[in-house]
């Protein structure tokens, strides 16, 4: 799954939190491939939330969207 989030009046440490939150609710049989790309309002603090939780974080679209094709690929969540 690719998210990619522009956080113009919704903080984007508010949605990091609800992402990893939701995240923690899926059965490890059903973990999938997650890349986020986020950007705007409270952006590093999101960053931070999400990588310290494990998610990969790009700030770029394009490396981002490659990274989740190859996560995709191989298999991992």
């Amino acid at each position: 799954v690719f998210l990619n989030v522009f956080g113009g009046v919704t903080r984007c440490d508010t949605v990091a939190n609800g992402l990893v939150e939701a995240m923690r609710q899926v059965p490890p049989s059903e973990k999938f491939p997650l890349v986020a790309r986020i950007r705007g309002n409270n952006e590093a603090e999101g960053v931070a939330i999400l990588r310290s939780a494990g998610i990969t974080s790009l700030p770029d679209l394009r490396e981002a969207g490659r990274a989740v094709v190859q996560a995709a690929q191989e298999g991992r969540p």
